[in-house]
Protein backbone atom coordinates (compact mmCIF):
# COMPACT_ATOMS: atom_id res chain seq x y z
CA UNK A 1 0.00 0.00 0.00
CA UNK A 2 1.51 3.69 -1.01
CA UNK A 3 2.22 6.03 1.26
CA UNK A 4 -0.58 8.77 -0.10
CA UNK A 5 -2.94 5.52 0.53
CA UNK A 6 -2.04 5.02 3.80
CA UNK A 7 -2.86 8.45 4.74
CA UNK A 8 -5.99 8.67 2.96
CA UNK A 9 -7.21 6.35 4.71
CA UNK A 10 -6.05 7.50 8.22
CA UNK A 11 -7.55 11.10 7.16
CA UNK A 12 -10.83 8.84 6.48
CA UNK A 13 -10.87 6.38 9.27
CA UNK A 14 -10.45 10.16 11.58
CA UNK A 15 -13.61 12.20 10.28
CA UNK A 16 -15.22 9.12 10.32
CA UNK A 17 -14.68 8.32 14.01
CA UNK A 18 -15.47 11.42 14.36
CA UNK A 19 -18.80 12.18 12.65
CA UNK A 20 -19.61 8.61 14.49
CA UNK A 21 -19.41 10.36 18.17
CA UNK A 22 -20.91 13.49 17.26
CA UNK A 23 -23.99 11.91 16.10
CA UNK A 24 -23.95 9.28 18.53
CA UNK A 25 -23.48 12.01 21.29
CA UNK A 26 -25.53 14.55 19.95
CA UNK A 27 -29.19 12.48 19.50
CA UNK A 28 -29.46 11.90 23.35
CA UNK A 29 -28.53 15.14 24.05
CA UNK A 30 -31.16 16.64 21.51
CA UNK A 31 -34.34 14.33 23.09
CA UNK A 32 -33.31 15.48 26.33
CA UNK A 33 -34.08 19.48 25.09
CA UNK A 34 -36.83 18.61 23.52
CA UNK A 35 -38.46 17.20 26.32
CA UNK A 36 -36.68 19.50 28.77
CA UNK A 37 -38.28 22.65 26.32
CA UNK A 38 -41.71 20.61 26.36
CA UNK A 39 -41.88 20.59 30.48
CA UNK A 40 -41.32 24.03 30.08
CA UNK A 41 -43.95 24.87 28.07
CA UNK A 42 -46.06 22.74 29.86
CA UNK A 43 -45.22 24.47 33.28
CA UNK A 44 -45.85 27.78 31.43
CA UNK A 45 -49.98 26.74 30.51
CA UNK A 46 -50.09 26.23 34.29
CA UNK A 47 -48.03 29.18 36.22
CA UNK A 48 -48.46 32.72 36.03
CA UNK A 49 -44.78 33.55 36.60
CA UNK A 50 -42.15 33.36 34.18
CA UNK A 51 -39.91 30.20 34.09
CA UNK A 52 -36.26 30.81 33.98
CA UNK A 53 -35.75 28.06 31.39
CA UNK A 54 -32.51 26.15 31.49
CA UNK A 55 -29.31 26.44 34.11
CA UNK A 56 -26.88 29.10 32.16
CA UNK A 57 -23.25 29.69 33.64
CA UNK A 58 -21.06 33.04 32.34
CA UNK A 59 -18.10 32.31 30.80
CA UNK A 60 -14.85 32.11 32.88
CA UNK A 61 -11.13 33.47 31.31
CA UNK A 62 -9.22 31.13 31.19
CA UNK A 63 -11.47 27.84 31.45
CA UNK A 64 -14.67 26.95 29.32
CA UNK A 65 -18.29 27.56 30.43
CA UNK A 66 -20.21 24.19 30.38
CA UNK A 67 -23.35 25.84 29.45
CA UNK A 68 -23.99 25.78 25.18
CA UNK A 69 -23.93 29.11 23.89
CA UNK A 70 -23.87 30.92 20.58
CA UNK A 71 -21.24 33.62 20.83
CA UNK A 72 -18.52 35.31 19.29
CA UNK A 73 -14.98 35.88 21.21
CA UNK A 74 -11.89 37.70 20.53
CA UNK A 75 -8.88 36.98 22.75
CA UNK A 76 -5.23 38.51 23.03
CA UNK A 77 -3.08 36.27 25.20
CA UNK A 78 0.24 37.14 26.04
CA UNK A 79 2.72 34.09 27.49
CA UNK A 80 6.18 34.58 28.85
CA UNK A 81 7.26 31.32 28.45
CA UNK A 82 10.83 31.86 29.72
CA UNK A 83 13.33 34.31 30.45
CA UNK A 84 14.83 34.31 27.21
CA UNK A 85 11.04 33.22 25.22
CA UNK A 86 7.08 34.62 24.99
CA UNK A 87 4.33 34.79 22.69
CA UNK A 88 1.96 37.02 21.93
CA UNK A 89 -1.95 35.59 20.32
CA UNK A 90 -4.41 36.57 18.77
CA UNK A 91 -7.48 34.50 18.91
CA UNK A 92 -11.14 34.43 17.32
CA UNK A 93 -13.62 31.64 18.48
CA UNK A 94 -17.23 31.19 17.84
CA UNK A 95 -19.52 28.98 19.29
CA UNK A 96 -23.13 28.07 18.28
CA UNK A 97 -25.78 26.48 20.27
CA UNK A 98 -27.70 24.07 18.46
CA UNK A 99 -30.67 23.90 21.33
CA UNK A 100 -29.91 24.35 25.14
CA UNK A 101 -28.20 20.91 25.37
CA UNK A 102 -25.76 20.94 22.15
CA UNK A 103 -23.67 23.08 21.01
CA UNK A 104 -20.02 23.23 18.53
CA UNK A 105 -17.27 25.97 18.86
CA UNK A 106 -14.33 26.27 16.68
CA UNK A 107 -11.46 28.32 17.31
CA UNK A 108 -8.20 29.84 15.26
CA UNK A 109 -4.85 31.23 16.89
CA UNK A 110 -2.34 33.74 15.15
CA UNK A 111 1.01 34.11 17.14
CA UNK A 112 4.20 35.64 16.90
CA UNK A 113 6.66 33.63 18.80
CA UNK A 114 10.16 35.71 19.96
CA UNK A 115 13.01 33.80 21.31
CA UNK A 116 16.56 34.62 21.78
CA UNK A 117 16.60 37.51 19.15
CA UNK A 118 14.67 36.05 16.95
CA UNK A 119 10.72 36.27 15.92
CA UNK A 120 8.36 33.77 14.17
CA UNK A 121 4.72 35.05 12.99
CA UNK A 122 1.94 32.00 11.88
CA UNK A 123 -1.17 30.65 12.29
CA UNK A 124 -1.64 28.36 15.31
CA UNK A 125 -3.35 25.02 15.76
CA UNK A 126 -7.03 25.44 15.31
CA UNK A 127 -9.70 23.32 17.62
CA UNK A 128 -13.05 22.45 16.87
CA UNK A 129 -15.62 21.34 19.51
CA UNK A 130 -18.60 19.41 20.40
CA UNK A 131 -20.46 20.47 24.04
CA UNK A 132 -23.28 18.68 25.54
CA UNK A 133 -25.06 19.56 28.75
CA UNK A 134 -27.54 17.95 30.65
CA UNK A 135 -30.35 20.23 32.77
CA UNK A 136 -31.82 17.01 34.39
CA UNK A 137 -30.29 18.64 37.97
CA UNK A 138 -30.86 22.29 37.24
CA UNK A 139 -33.48 23.10 39.72
CA UNK A 140 -30.64 22.20 42.50
CA UNK A 141 -28.00 24.21 40.78
CA UNK A 142 -25.95 21.54 38.93
CA UNK A 143 -25.66 21.27 35.07
CA UNK A 144 -23.62 18.04 34.18
CA UNK A 145 -21.86 17.37 30.59
CA UNK A 146 -18.82 16.48 28.36
CA UNK A 147 -17.84 16.95 24.59
CA UNK A 148 -15.16 16.20 22.12
CA UNK A 149 -12.33 18.60 21.44
CA UNK A 150 -10.32 17.87 18.15
CA UNK A 151 -7.26 20.14 17.83
CA UNK A 152 -6.52 20.70 14.08
CA UNK A 153 -3.11 20.66 12.13
CA UNK A 154 -3.17 24.31 11.03
CA UNK A 155 0.00 25.18 12.52
CA UNK A 156 3.46 25.47 11.13
CA UNK A 157 5.85 22.65 12.20
CA UNK A 158 9.13 24.68 10.81
CA UNK A 159 8.38 27.50 13.21
CA UNK A 160 7.43 25.55 16.32
CA UNK A 161 3.94 27.22 16.40
CA UNK A 162 1.36 24.38 16.59
CA UNK A 163 1.24 21.63 14.49
CA UNK A 164 1.31 21.46 10.77
CA UNK A 165 0.42 17.42 10.93
CA UNK A 166 -0.58 15.99 14.20
CA UNK A 167 -4.57 15.87 15.03
CA UNK A 168 -4.90 16.33 18.98
CA UNK A 169 -8.18 14.24 20.64
CA UNK A 170 -9.39 15.56 23.79
CA UNK A 171 -12.46 13.76 25.18
CA UNK A 172 -13.56 15.80 28.54
CA UNK A 173 -16.38 15.79 31.05
CA UNK A 174 -17.81 18.85 33.28
CA UNK A 175 -19.85 19.86 35.97
CA UNK A 176 -21.34 23.19 37.07
CA UNK A 177 -23.23 24.51 40.57
CA UNK A 178 -24.60 27.49 40.89
CA UNK A 179 -25.88 29.14 44.00
CA UNK A 180 -26.85 32.86 44.10
CA UNK A 181 -24.18 35.09 42.87
CA UNK A 182 -21.70 32.65 42.90
CA UNK A 183 -20.81 29.62 40.32
CA UNK A 184 -18.62 27.09 40.09
CA UNK A 185 -17.17 24.72 37.06
CA UNK A 186 -15.15 21.97 36.91
CA UNK A 187 -13.43 20.26 33.26
CA UNK A 188 -11.76 16.92 33.27
CA UNK A 189 -10.13 15.86 30.24
CA UNK A 190 -7.90 13.51 28.33
CA UNK A 191 -5.81 14.25 25.49
CA UNK A 192 -4.17 12.09 22.84
CA UNK A 193 -2.64 12.92 19.48
CA UNK A 194 -2.71 10.85 15.92
CA UNK A 195 -1.54 11.56 12.61
CA UNK A 196 1.63 11.64 14.10
CA UNK A 197 5.22 11.01 12.19
CA UNK A 198 6.85 7.42 12.59
CA UNK A 199 9.40 9.02 15.04
CA UNK A 200 7.32 11.00 16.99
CA UNK A 201 6.02 9.88 20.60
CA UNK A 202 1.95 10.17 21.28
CA UNK A 203 1.93 12.71 23.78
CA UNK A 204 -0.97 12.05 26.26
CA UNK A 205 -1.84 14.44 29.43
CA UNK A 206 -4.94 14.52 31.67
CA UNK A 207 -5.96 18.03 32.91
CA UNK A 208 -8.29 19.62 35.50
CA UNK A 209 -9.35 23.13 35.02
CA UNK A 210 -11.75 24.53 37.92
CA UNK A 211 -13.20 28.28 37.76
CA UNK A 212 -15.00 30.12 40.53
CA UNK A 213 -17.11 33.04 39.94
CA UNK A 214 -18.75 35.69 41.52
CA UNK A 215 -21.45 38.30 40.56
CA UNK A 216 -19.67 41.34 42.58
CA UNK A 217 -21.89 43.73 41.33
CA UNK A 218 -25.07 44.16 37.98
CA UNK A 219 -22.32 44.67 35.62
CA UNK A 220 -18.84 43.53 37.56
CA UNK A 221 -17.65 39.69 37.93
CA UNK A 222 -14.78 38.54 39.81
CA UNK A 223 -12.89 34.87 38.95
CA UNK A 224 -10.44 32.57 40.63
CA UNK A 225 -9.26 29.91 38.09
CA UNK A 226 -6.47 26.63 38.74
CA UNK A 227 -5.57 24.55 35.89
CA UNK A 228 -3.67 21.62 36.64
CA UNK A 229 -1.80 18.98 34.05
CA UNK A 230 -0.46 15.78 34.38
CA UNK A 231 1.73 14.00 31.38
CA UNK A 232 0.69 10.65 31.44
CA UNK A 233 2.64 9.47 28.01
CA UNK A 234 5.03 10.33 25.68
CA UNK A 235 8.91 12.16 26.28
CA UNK A 236 7.41 13.77 29.90
CA UNK A 237 5.80 11.05 31.57
CA UNK A 238 5.28 12.16 35.16
CA UNK A 239 5.69 15.58 34.34
CA UNK A 240 2.82 18.01 36.53
CA UNK A 241 2.51 21.51 36.08
CA UNK A 242 -0.15 23.45 37.65
CA UNK A 243 -1.45 27.36 37.32
CA UNK A 244 -3.74 29.71 39.03
CA UNK A 245 -4.98 32.73 37.81
CA UNK A 246 -7.20 35.84 38.86
CA UNK A 247 -9.46 38.00 36.80
CA UNK A 248 -12.58 40.49 36.33
CA UNK A 249 -15.08 40.97 34.15
CA UNK A 250 -17.43 43.88 32.13
CA UNK A 251 -20.89 43.92 31.62
CA UNK A 252 -20.56 47.16 28.70
CA UNK A 253 -23.85 49.33 30.18
CA UNK A 254 -25.21 50.00 26.88
CA UNK A 255 -24.61 47.26 24.65
CA UNK A 256 -25.84 44.73 26.99
CA UNK A 257 -24.39 42.20 24.79
CA UNK A 258 -20.59 42.80 24.75
CA UNK A 259 -18.16 41.59 27.97
CA UNK A 260 -14.69 42.59 28.78
CA UNK A 261 -12.29 40.61 30.60
CA UNK A 262 -9.06 40.69 32.16
CA UNK A 263 -7.05 38.01 33.75
CA UNK A 264 -2.99 36.83 34.62
CA UNK A 265 -2.02 33.56 35.39
CA UNK A 266 1.03 32.28 37.04
CA UNK A 267 2.54 28.67 37.92
CA UNK A 268 2.20 27.20 41.26
CA UNK A 269 4.88 24.08 40.58
CA UNK A 270 8.28 24.00 40.32
CA UNK A 271 7.34 22.53 36.82
CA UNK A 272 5.75 25.52 34.18
CA UNK A 273 4.17 25.66 30.87
CA UNK A 274 5.38 29.22 31.19
CA UNK A 275 6.55 31.91 33.70
CA UNK A 276 3.17 33.92 33.47
CA UNK A 277 -0.10 34.56 31.22
CA UNK A 278 -2.14 37.90 30.42
CA UNK A 279 -5.57 37.21 28.93
CA UNK A 280 -7.82 40.36 27.35
CA UNK A 281 -11.09 39.24 26.30
CA UNK A 282 -13.74 41.00 24.22
CA UNK A 283 -17.18 38.08 23.81
CA UNK A 284 -20.33 38.96 22.00
CA UNK A 285 -23.64 37.21 23.18
CA UNK A 286 -25.82 36.85 20.32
Amino acid sequence: MSAFHRRHCRWRDIVGLLATFAICATVPFTVMAQEHEHDQDHDNDHDNGDHEGPLHFAHPIFTESPSPDTKLRLDYLFRQITSTARENSMRLEAEYAFNPSVSIEANIPVTSRSESGTTANSVGSGEIALKLANFGQAERGLLFGGGLAVGVPTGNDRKAIGSGHIFELEPYVDAGYKHGEAELVSFLAYSTTVNRHADELNEQDVSLAVSGLYHVAERIESLVELRAIRSVGGIETGRQTAAAGLGIKYHVGRVHHLVLGLGGRVPITHDRESEHEVLLSALWHF
